[in-house]
């Protein structure tokens, strides 16, 4: 295996790793309930995609073996769900923030 893909997929790891840290402190600091949760289901599948590129960088495959491609399909498919989920509750906070005011001038 070529030392130029096993440290590729060190350094990978060590991003996604990155993103992980920083979803958990969002998870730790986020007021809205539903935000947290999503940040925490995201630092989990992103440090999962950080092991998997490390088991990657000693298979040198992403294929191979096969719960291996499970496992970053799986991760591919959370961040697509969070993408989603994640746009969709900010849509929200848009329509609450905007219905708020007129709420309050009501009273």
């Amino acid at each position: 295996m070529d030392d130029l893909t096993v440290i590729g997929n060190q350094i990978e790891a060590l991003l996604w790793f990155g993103f992980a840290v920083g979803f958990a402190w969002k998870g730790c600091t986020s007021r809205s309930p539903e935000r947290r949760r999503l940040s925490w289901v995201l630092a989990v599948a992103f440090a999962a995609f950080g092991v998997s590129d490390l088991i990657e960088a000693s298979t040198g495959a992403w294929w191979r073996p096969f719960w291996l491609f499970l496992l970053k399909a799986g991760c591919v498919a959370v961040f697509a769900y969070a993408f989603g989920a994640f746009r969709n509750l900010r849509k929200q906070e848009r329509t609450n923030a905007t219905a708020q005011p007129l709420d309050h001038a009501r009273r």
